[in-house]
């Protein structure tokens, strides 16, 4: 019951700054002496359950012995892709982006993928889910960011790919944070790059909530040169209200309606 009052109590809306901020919590709960005989035991179960909470978007959810098998193991993933962040394991690749009209590069997108010691290189759905999670997706992000950046200084050095652009993922955990436009600003700075060559991805679920909030740091990023691109286009809550509104440069649709857009006419309709 006390645990339902403090779910409860985080889903009252904050005013931050003017700003109405919507949270949510999820609780693990372990009692003594059902699910440990010490502090130790009980802390882990209890976070256990926490995750198992997140993952059912559930509010407070006791501790069960079901849930260790796959709990443990993400334990240790998450453990090991902390020290990946943190040590440098994370690597940019980079997918062309061509020109219909004579197939030339014209840019590129910046994928994750995690050189992992002993299991070789791993995908982003290996690792991007528990990312999001557990808020690992923030420092995940940022360090994709600088990386691009990056990459795009070494591209404009040279007159053959100073006209490229570069696209990166961000997720809708490392936008809202409040000082996001901040630090896409100081990471520009810092690597000294023309910023009208980096594009920011964002998928749709990042405009459900605090679509003002979401259009007043776009245009922040605008007027200093950075563009947009929205991602995933017609798989969740897409709605051409979004093109009229927003400050969109591109608009990616969602590649299961046009993977067989050469084999199927429906597909191609």
């Amino acid at each position: 019951a006390f645990a339902q009052r403090v779910a409860e109590a985080f889903e009252q809306p904050l005013t931050l700054d003017d700003q109405t901020v919507d949270l949510s919590a999820g609780l693990g709960i372990a009692c003594w002496p059902a699910h440990g005989a010490d502090a130790d035991t009980l802390l882990s179960r209890a976070e256990v359950a926490m995750y198992a909470a997140k993952r059912r978007t559930a509010g407070p959810l006791m501790y069960d012995a079901a849930f260790d098998a796959s709990s443990a193991q993400t334990l240790s993933l998450l453990s090991e892709l902390r020290h990946a962040v943190e040590h440098g394991e994370l690597r940019l690749y980079l997918q062309p982006k061509l020109a219909l009209d004579d197939g030339n590069v014209v840019g590129a997108e910046a994928l994750v993928r995690w050189q992992h010691p002993e299991k070789g290189v791993l995908g982003p759905g290996y690792f991007i889910p528990l990312a999001e999670d557990t808020e690992l997706i923030v420092p995940l992000g940022q360090y994709i960011l600088r990386v691009a950046c990056q990459q795009l200084y070494r591209w404009q050095q040279q007159p053959a790919s100073a006209h490229l652009s570069l696209a990166v993922n961000v997720s809708s955990r490392q936008f809202e944070k409040a000082g996001f436009v901040d630090e896409v600003e100081q990471a520009i700075q810092t690597s000294r790059i023309d910023p009208r060559f980096l594009k920011l991805e964002i998928t749709e679920s990042l405009l459900l909530e605090n679509t003002d909030s979401v259009i007043e740091k776009m245009l922040r990023l605008r007027d200093i040169g950075v563009s947009f691109s929205l991602d995933d286009f017609g798989t969740g809550y897409s709605s051409l209200t979004y093109l009229k509104k927003l400050p969109l440069d591109q608009l990616k649709i969602d590649q299961s309606f046009v993977r067989n857009a050469l084999a199927s006419s429906v597909d191609c309709a």
